[in-house]
């Protein structure tokens, strides 16, 4: 064999062997083959490299590569990629995914799986409610919901977590509606006129089989002072004091096909423990609502064990689970604004002798739970800003959150997002920008998000341009949302988590 020919040979092997690769892998950490990576600059942010041209795909747009991972879930780095440059990732089943400023030295970038476009329903009925009590002035209630795994905690959504369907009940000769996973064990109350509750079932649906955790709570609330409060216009979020969370339970479930006969027990892990959490000073049309989150043992899951509104500066003790292994507050950072559409509608003199008197509203259940309604205030919940309170050396000392300010919705113009990012927080390390575009589907008034590009961008920045890719529309959706968080930490360093998001977003047809 020629020699030079051989050492050429030597010499490619060699190279080949030091080839750089980067691997893909989804939310589950697992590697995923077939995905198309896209590796493109924008010279107006991060630069343009000279040799980017020799480069392009074979369709001739310069400044471009398109690469495709292997069954490891890898692709190999460009020699030519010798700077920061945005990276694009797609494949079926997966969400569209976007990271600004890669270095190529990165080792592994996340994609996550598309939210499926099935309706899968699982029913069945709550059971487990202990010490119930006729005519005690309490409704209780049971709620199933999904659980938050502890890498989900910043994307809490205390509306997403309350079914948009609803189930209707009879009240004193009257139709009533319930978010469709919340059940009331058989009990009689009194409300002027005797009151029998009794629907112990749940229904709720998911988008794709899989394995689910799910949650079921046991709470109670006052049913004289919520309804005559509710009657005289006060909003549903100032009702949620009222509510008190008893006690859990944590379930896992295979869904593959429709399930119609669970039976889930409320209880097993109780709130009997409390921590203590302090409002920071507030704006007289600031509402912050702070959740107590409970750890249990040998699992990633955080339990809402209590939901509260504070006023500025006020303490509040807050139910945890006797066995958690950790616990913290999380609040969040609404405004509320009067609704000068708002009319009494309930405020009439009661009746004691006539039923009709009463007019309890319809969806008075269905708003407490949902906090909206047509009530004197609203608030808008597409604007907030959330914060993990720093945990306190010791109890009973409460903590306080250091919120960043609210942020302005974003603002699309052509080809690029124009921001308005936090002032900067001399205690909040700026950690980078999520971006999500989403399609949004309505039936019955029920919203159902279809996430379809997720940006990451590692800076707070005034200004994003979208990259040159084909633009995602969904026959059936109503319409489209661009939703920012800037993402801050507390915790200062190379390993800091996010523990602060200030988000808006922008509806568009």
């Amino acid at each position: 064999m020629n020699s030079v020919f051989t050492v050429g040979i030597i010499m490619g092997l060699a190279t080949m062997s030091h080839a750089r690769v980067m691997k893909v892998v989804d939310n589950y950490n697992q590697p995923r083959a077939q995905v198309q990576v896209t590796i493109e600059t924008q010279s107006s942010k991060i630069g343009f490299h000279e040799s980017w041209q020799s480069i392009s795909d074979a369709d001739g747009s310069g400044g471009k590569v398109v690469l495709v991972t292997n069954g490891r879930g890898e692709f190999t780095v460009p020699t030519e990629w010798k700077s920061p440059q945005t990276v694009t990732l797609e494949g079926n089943d997966l969400v569209r995914t976007t990271y600004y400023q890669v270095s190529p030295t990165r080792e592994q970038l996340q994609i996550n799986e598309a939210d499926g476009n099935q309706k899968i329903e699982v029913q069945g009925v709550l059971s487990g409610f202990s010490n119930i009590k006729n005519g005690d002035g309490k409704v209780d209630v049971g709620v199933i919901m999904p659980a938050i795994a502890e890498d989900q905690i910043l994307s809490f959504d205390l509306g997403s977590l309350i079914s948009s369907e609803k189930d209707i009940i009879t009240v004193l000769n009257q139709e009533v509606a319930v978010p469709a996973n919340v059940a009331f064990p058989e009990q009689r109350e009194s409300y002027f006129f005797p009151i029998t509750l009794n629907k112990p079932t749940f229904r709720m649906s998911v988008r794709k089989p899989g394995s689910y955790q799910f949650l079921a709570l046991h709470g109670q609330f006052p049913l004289s002072q919520v309804v005559d409060q509710y009657r005289r216009g006060v909003p549903a979020y100032d009702l949620i004091n009222y509510i008190s969370l008893l006690k859990s339970n944590l379930v896992k479930i295979d869904v593959s096909n429709k399930i119609q006969d669970l039976n889930i027990p409320v209880s097993g892990i109780n709130f009997s423990g409390s921590i203590n959490a302090k409002a920071p000073n507030l704006a007289g049309d600031d509402l912050l609502l702070t959740v107590a989150l409970s750890k249990i043992a040998g699992t990633n899951i955080l339990i809402p064990s209590d939901v509260k509104r504070l006023k500025s500066n006020e303490t509040k003790a807050l139910k945890i689970s006797e066995n958690a292994v950790d616990a913290q507050a999380l609040s969040v950072l609404f405004k509320e604004k009067s609704n000068f559409n708002f009319s009494l509608q309930y405020d009439k003199p009661l009746d004691p002798t006539s039923m009709e008197s009463l007019s309890i509203p319809t969806d008075i259940l269905y708003d407490l739970f949902k906090t909206q309604g047509n009530q004197s205030k609203q608030v808008n919940f597409n604007q907030f800003s959330l914060a993990l309170h720093p945990k306190a050396n010791s109890q009973p000392a409460p903590s306080v959150p250091n919120l960043l300010n609210l942020v302005d919705e974003p603002r699309v113009n052509g080809t690029a997002l124009s921001l308005s990012p936090p002032p900067l927080n001399n205690a909040i390390q700026p950690l980078g920008i999520l971006v999500i575009y989403s399609a949004i589907t309505l039936n019955n008034k029920a919203e159902q998000r279809t996430k379809l590009w997720e940006l990451w961008v590692p800076n707070w920045s005034s200004q994003i341009v979208l990259p040159n890719l084909p633009s995602l529309r969904v026959g059936e959706a109503s319409y489209y949302r661009w939703e920012v968080l800037f993402l801050g930490s507390s915790n200062v360093g190379n390993n800091s988590t996010v523990t602060h998001v200030s988000r808006n977003m922008v509806e568009i047809k």
